[in-house]
C-alpha cells in the first residue's frame, strides 16, 4: 500500500498492517465499529489517533482493500479478498468461514454484492466456539512441546532458523500471549511471510521493535532502528572483509 504510506507515513503504514492483523485474529474476519466506543478501544490497541485511524480505513475501503459498501454505509470493516486467502485453513474445520453474505446476515444490514469463495457460517453456535478455542489451544501446545517449545517452529524460513531469530521469535510470542493476543497458525503464516522478506538481523529487529514500543504487530523497522540496522550490517561486512583480507582499517 504505497499510497498509504506516501500519504500517511509510517504511521499510517503500521496501522494498515495491524488492521489485517485484527482482521486475520477477529472471529469471523470482520471488524464491528458501529460504536464509537468501539472505535476508540481500536484505536487505543493500534496506538493510532482516532482521525488518522478512520481516514486511512476510508482510503483504504476507497481502494477496494476493504468492503467499501460496508464502511461508507455501516462502519464494518470486511475484507473478501483475505477471506478468500484462508479459506484453505478451514477446508478440514467442521466450520466454515463466513462470507459476505453471511456476515450481513450475521449483523442484520442489506449487502448487494456477491459472496465470496466461503461457505456461509451464521456462528451462532457458542459450545462450537468454546469447543475450538479449547482444541485450538491443545494444538497449539502440543506442537510448541514437540518443537522444543517453541511455537510455530515448522513455519521458520530456513533464512531465519538462526539461534538469535529463535530466541526472539519466542520472545515475541510470549509478549503476545501476555498481552492476550496470543497467535494463532495463520498469523504466524502471514508475520512469517513478513519477516522471510527481510534479512534475519532486520526479522529480529522488527520483532524487538515491536516488543519494545507494545505493539501487537509486526512492521517495518523506523526511520531510526532502520539507520542503526543498517549501519551494523556494514560494519559487520567490514569486520569480515578485515578478517578475510587482513585488512587493520
Amino acid at each position: 500500500m504505497g499510497f498509504i504510506k506516501k500519504k500517511y507515513g509510517l504511521e499510517g503504514y503500521a496501522a494498515w498492517y495491524q488492521l489485517i492483523e485484527q482482521l486475520a485474529d477477529a472471529e469471523f474476519h470482520y471488524l464491528d465499529l458501529r460504536e464509537e466506543t468501539e472505535l476508540m478501544l481500536l484505536s487505543g490497541q493500534l496506538m493510532i489517533p482516532e482521525t488518522m485511524l478512520m481516514n486511512v480505513i476510508t482510503d483504504l475501503a476507497k481502494l477496494n482493500a476493504f468492503n467499501k459498501t460496508l464502511w461508507e454505509n455501516h462502519k464494518v470493516i470486511f475484507s473478501q479478498k483475505l477471506v478468500d486467502e484462508i479459506q484453505d485453513a478451514y477446508s478440514r474445520r467442521r466450520n466454515k468461514c463466513i462470507d459476505l453474505e453471511g456476515l450481513c446476515n450475521k449483523l442484520g444490514i442489506k449487502c448487494d454484492q456477491k459472496p465470496g469463495k466461503c461457505t456461509p457460517n451464521d456462528g451462532n453456535n457458542p459450545q462450537s466456539k468454546v469447543k475450538k478455542s479449547k482444541v485450538k489451544n491443545t494444538k497449539q501446545g502440543s506442537l510448541a512441546s514437540a518443537n522444543g517449545g517453541v511455537p510455530f517452529l515448522e513455519l521458520i524460513p530456513l533464512t531465519l532458523q538462526t539461534p538469535e531469530f529463535i530466541a526472539a521469535w519466542k520472545d515475541w510470542n510470549q509478549f503476545r500471549k501476555e498481552s492476550r493476543k496470543s497467535i494463532t497458525g495463520t498469523t504466524a503464516q502471514r508475520q512469517m511471510k513478513t519477516l522471510g522478506g527481510h534479512p534475519v538481523e532486520t526479522a529480529i529487529a522488527m520483532i524487538e521493535q515491536s516488543i519494545t514500543n507494545s505493539w501487537t504487530g509486526l512492521f517495518p523497522l523506523s526511520l531510526k532502528n532502520q539507520i542503526q540496522q543498517e549501519g551494523d550490517e556494514n560494519a559487520a561486512r567490514v569486520r569480515e572483509l578485515q578478517k578475510k583480507f587482513g585488512g587493520n582499517g
